[in-house]
């Protein structure tokens, strides 16, 4: 599971993964997952049970641009908190839902009441990181930030 933490210009993340093996009943963590992409038009974090490889999530988040209405992206299951042109704030769902983000800051994944808790009483999107990480079960690793 994960957090993403945005406020100010910061986008924040921790870095643990899950893969699970349902038939035999196990989880390998990993702590060093990278879960936020910048580039020239936005700052992603991405959340979810699936993710797809970074070039074809950029391409399928251009479509909307190009006029053309964003399709689900099957077969994969995600969430992403997504600062684009203008510094607009939204969060986008794998079947093409979107949502704009009135607030000055939000969080997405596991621990993300956690982290909004947090920033809510002032904390920055490093320091929610760093408050999921201790206390929501399922976020775990570094705390890792991108800003724009």
């Amino acid at each position: 599971m994960t957090v993403i933490a945005y406020r100010d210009g910061v986008m924040a993340a921790d870095t643990m993964a899950v893969i699970t093996d349902k038939r035999a009943k196990t989880a390998i963590k990993f702590l060093n997952e990278q879960k936020l992409i910048r580039n020239r038009r936005w700052l992603i974090g991405m959340a979810g049970w699936s993710l797809p490889p970074n070039s074809e999530l950029i391409k399928w988040l251009e479509t909307k641009i190009k006029g053309k209405k964003r399709l689900p992206f099957n077969p994969y299951k995600f969430e992403l908190l997504v600062v684009g042109p203008f510094n607009k704030l939204e969060m986008i769902t794998h079947d093409g839902g979107a949502m704009t983000i009135s607030n000055s800051f939000y969080a997405i994944g596991s621990g993300a009441e956690f982290a909004i808790g947090a920033m809510a009483m002032g904390a920055t999107a490093i320091e929610a990181v760093a408050v999921a990480i201790e206390w929501c079960p399922t976020c775990s690793g570094q705390v890792v930030s991108r800003s724009l």
